[in-house]
């Protein structure tokens, strides 16, 4: 297994050996992501705001979706969503 790389790093190794860009739905298996990064799934995979996001993934207009245990999906979309401001109280 790899040598295991920082999350920025290790997302622009992914998307370059294993994301086929021209395509708006990939399929990532653990298999996958942790072979060519050797850092841990879930430490690649937990991206909870828009601000996380690698900057590999951004920059195709991608965001991550669990699909079960063990298999994600880059989706070509805005998959994050800013909360409006709610009124305030009568």
């Amino acid at each position: 297994m790899p040598m295991v790389m920082r999350f920025e790093e290790a997302w622009e190794k992914l998307v370059r050996e294993r994301v086929d860009t021209t395509s708006d739905l990939v399929t990532l298996t653990k298999s996958d992501i942790e072979s060519v990064t050797g850092n841990e799934l879930r430490l690649m995979t937990k991206v909870d705001f828009y601000s996380e996001l690698p900057a590999a993934l951004r920059r195709h207009g991608y965001f991550i979706l669990p699909v079960k245990n063990g298999e994600y999906v880059l989706v070509r979309e805005n998959g994050y969503h800013v909360l409006e401001k709610l009124p305030d109280e009568t």
